[in-house]
């Protein structure tokens, strides 16, 4: 097992994607982002894992 190198908390995501807490929970009910690692009552998320969605997210709209 590998450690993440970085992870990041609710409120960053927030940030990185300019979404409301009920948008944010909302993707990650439908599955759409990836659930968050619990850390006793703290929510990460892997940086790399949010970084994919973003990348994949990019190739979406770029597709004709």
């Amino acid at each position: 097992m590998t450690i993440p190198t970085k992870l990041l908390s609710s409120r960053e995501i927030k940030h990185i994607l300019s979404i409301s807490n009920t948008t944010l929970w909302r993707l990650i009910k439908s599955k759409t982002i990836p659930a968050p690692i619990k850390i006793g009552r703290l929510n990460r998320w892997v940086a790399e894992e949010i970084n994919q969605y973003i990348a994949g997210q990019a190739n979406q709209t770029t597709k004709p």
